[in-house]
Formats: C-alpha cells, sequence, structure tokens
C-alpha cells in the first residue's frame, strides 16, 4: 500500500489511530487530511522500518574514578559556578588520590555491581543477536539510509550490525609472524619501538623464511571458507 514519502516514527503514527492499524498507514486519503502531501511525495514506504529489530548495544558501566568524578562534580560546582572541565578534573584527580583504600572501595564496589548487572543486559541483548534477526536489521538499516539520503545535504554513514558468530576472515603471513614474534615475547601489547623491530625482521627475512607464515594463511583460509559454507548453509 502507498505510504508517506517521509520517515514517521510510531509516535507519530499512534497519534492518528483512525489511521494506523498493524503498523500500516491504512489510507493516503486519510493521511492527507492531517498533513500537506501531494501525490508527488506519496511514496511506498513501510512506517514500520523506524522501529529498529535489534535495540542498541548496552554501554559498560563507567569505572570507579568516574562514578567519583561525577559525584564530586555535582558538590563541587555548587560552590565553583565557572568551574571548567580542566580544572575540575585537576581537583578531581587530587580528591582521588586523597581518598583512603576504605573510601576508594565505595565506588568500587558500586562499579563491580554495575559490571555484574551489565553483564546480565549484555547476554539478554546477545540473544537478540541472531544471523535471521541481523539480516532482517541490516535491510532495515539500508533501507532508512536510502530514504534519508534523498532529503540529506551531506554524506550520511551506513552503520550495519555484524553478526558475531562469523568467523573471522584469515590474516596476512606478515600478521602471522607478528603474532609469533610476540607469543615468543610473551606479550600481549607491544609498543612502537618492538613494532618497528618486527617490521625490520621480517623484511630481512628471504620468500623461504616466510613460507611458514604462507603456510599459516593457507591453512587459515581453508578453514574460513569451510566454517563460511557451514554458516551459510545454516542460515
Amino acid at each position: 500500500m502507498n505510504t508517506l514519502g517521509k520517515l514517521l516514527t510510531m509516535h507519530e503514527l499512534k497519534a492518528m489511530p483512525s489511521l494506523f492499524y498493524k503498523g500500516r498507514i491504512v489510507s493516503v486519503n486519510l493521511m492527507r487530511q492531517y498533513t500537506n502531501i501531494s501525490q508527488e511525495n506519496v511514496d511506498i514506504y513501510e512506517p514500520s522500518v523506524s522501529i529498529p529489530l535489534i535495540p542498541e548495544k548496552p554501554k559498560r558501566p563507567p569505572t570507579a574514578y568516574i562514578l567519583f568524578y561525577r559525584e564530586f562534580l555535582s558538590k563541587t560546582r555548587k560552590g565553583y559556578k565557572k568551574l571548567n572541565v580542566a580544572d575540575a578534573a585537576k581537583l578531581a584527580g587530587a580528591g582521588w588520590a586523597r581518598l583512603s583504600p576504605d573510601d576508594k572501595n565505595v565506588y568500587i564496589d558500586q562499579y563491580k555491581k554495575k559490571v555484574e548487572e551489565y553483564k546480565k543486559v549484555h547476554d539478554e541483548w546477545s540473544k537478540l543477536l541472531t544471523p535471521k534477526v541481523i539480516s532482517q536489521e541490516n535491510k532495515r538499516r539500508r533501507l532508512v539510509h536510502e530514504h534519508k539520503l534523498k532529503s540529506a545535504e551531506e554524506k550520511l554513514k551506513l552503520k550495519l550490525i555484524k553478526d558475531p558468530s562469523i568467523t573471522p576472515p584469515p590474516k596476512t603471513p606478515y600478521a602471522y609472524y607478528i603474532m609469533k614474534r610476540m607469543n615468543d615475547d610473551g606479550t600481549e601489547n607491544i609498543g612502537l619501538d618492538k613494532l618497528e623491530e618486527y617490521v625490520f625482521d621480517w623484511e630481512k627475512l628471504t620468500p623461504e623464511d616466510k613460507q611458514p607464515y604462507v603456510k599459516d594463511l593457507n591453512e587459515e583460509t581453508i578453514r574460513y571458507e569451510q566454517q563460511m559454507k557451514v554458516y551459510r548453509n545454516l542460515n
């Protein structure tokens, strides 16, 4: 059925109950009684696409220090009406440093409690990320994005949801070399100096020396293609 050529929210539609039925506008003619929409502006568009199928990803809770900072800032600004962010951060940092371990534990315990709550909410959210729902949500986002582009003055970025169950694609031989070096050095993070050392050593390797890492890539590529084949068959 033809519907409005503009994105309407569910709230706007429900404000006109006589026009709204099961996620659709039941009559464009009735809609014109409420809006100045010409025939040229009426387009095929589902109002329900304005409703996300997947809610926003839960945000991680603030750290113990941030919890302290927010409380400190709320109290401090009452005495310093013109306190800027930089000065507030300095005062808060000094205040945090003066806290006793017991006083800090108050905020640490609050943080731990929020983390537990976050994990529960995140687990429930993760259960919604089935391949089918992700596919439908991404189709919805593409439709909304395409529709918004018609009236946007600047380019809009399309944000799609990635399926967490999809196997990561294989890396490069160089990446496998870096991973091996990091494993040999027993580190998970490397600085710029160490990375430059790895790059220099990689460039000195002969094609024969690089073959083990090329082999790693070939094996990972086969594994990736097999897992993706299973994934596509399941979905």
